[in-house]
């Protein structure tokens, strides 16, 4: 016995929007299927190859996505039943080859998806997809897009403790203290997900000045070094930084060394101007050196 149609509509009210479309893309199966010759419409081949390309982005398969392109006039912003992109698609699962192609193809880097509004970077960002997200950066992503929610990739990567792609995006000009849902930033984003030491990093190049300042900290230590052993406030006894480390002439004169001794090291004395140009290529363990090679 059927239920009343008020029953039915209202029954149609507790579904997700998910289940929703597998309805409707159930009916629009049923209400195309093959003729009587066995044969699909034109339409549905279409569907098909498109599902087939979506799928295809996902997974990687390059072959599958470089043969669609050659098939015909394709689009390289096509969409899934669920409003996302290709480029999202493989942005999102990490498939940094699909990216590439997708990318040559002319693929809108900046194009937001149907379900949250976000956009490839921010897919890349979720799952911590560093070399995928330099290849969008590259290719002209905004650092700062939003999603529907209002987050940026930044606060998606500390949302799901992705460090390194922190990093990537600070060094790229991501602004730290930009907030979000709910009005909150990358580090209270982090606390509030229990990933305290991600929070404490944030928290520590926030307390440094931000992002620059929190790199050349150890380059102007370093410096600070050099000066104080010069003026005789500080000695090094290691003989490969004695060209690093010169010291200063008050201090080799209070400790009374041969002349002799005080020539040999000043011919090897290395500049100071020299010495600060140096520590500009030197990297220290806060620097971000870029996405690991293949097989690390």
């Amino acid at each position: 016995m059927l239920a009343p149609p008020r029953m039915r509509i209202r029954w149609r009210l507790f579904l997700t929007p998910r289940i929703a479309i597998q309805v409707q893309s159930r009916k629009f199966h049923d209400e195309n299927a093959n003729g009587a010759d066995g044969a699909a419409p034109s339409h549905m081949v279409g569907y098909e190859l498109k599902l087939k390309v979506t799928n295809a982005a996902r997974h990687g398969a390059t072959t599958v996505v470089e043969e669609w392109f050659k098939s015909g006039s394709r689009d390289p912003d096509a969409t899934d039943l669920y409003g996302q992109g290709l480029l999202y698609l493989a942005a999102f699962h990490g498939q940094r080859d699909v990216v590439r192609i997708l990318l040559a193809r002319g693929a809108s880097v900046g194009a937001s998806n149907g379900t949250d509004g976000a956009t490839a970077l921010h897919g890349a960002a979720v799952h911590g997809c560093c070399d995928v997200a330099v290849l969008l950066l590259d290719a002209g992503a905004r650092i700062d897009a939003r999603d529907a929610c209002g987050n940026t990739p930044l606060l998606r990567a500390a949302l799901d403790d992705r460090r390194d792609m922190l990093r990537l995006l600070l060094a790229r000009g991501a602004v730290l203290d930009v907030c979000g849902a709910h009005g909150r930033d990358a580090e209270a984003f982090a606390y509030r997900y229990g990933h305290h030491e991600t929070a404490l990093y944030l928290t520590e190049i926030r307390l440094a000045g931000g992002w620059r300042r929190y790199v050349r900290a150890p380059r102007e230590r370093l410096v600070m070094l050099r000066i104080l052993v010069e003026q005789g406030r500080a000695e090094t006894r290691d003989d490969l930084l004695v060209r690093l480390f010169p010291a200063g002439r008050r201090r080799r004169r209070v400790l009374k060394r041969p002349r002799e001794a005080y020539r040999a090291q000043e011919g090897g004395r290395l500049p100071h101007g020299i010495f600060v140009h140096i520590t500009g290529y030197w990297r220290s363990s806060r620097d971000y050196l870029g996405p690991a090679p293949d097989g690390a």
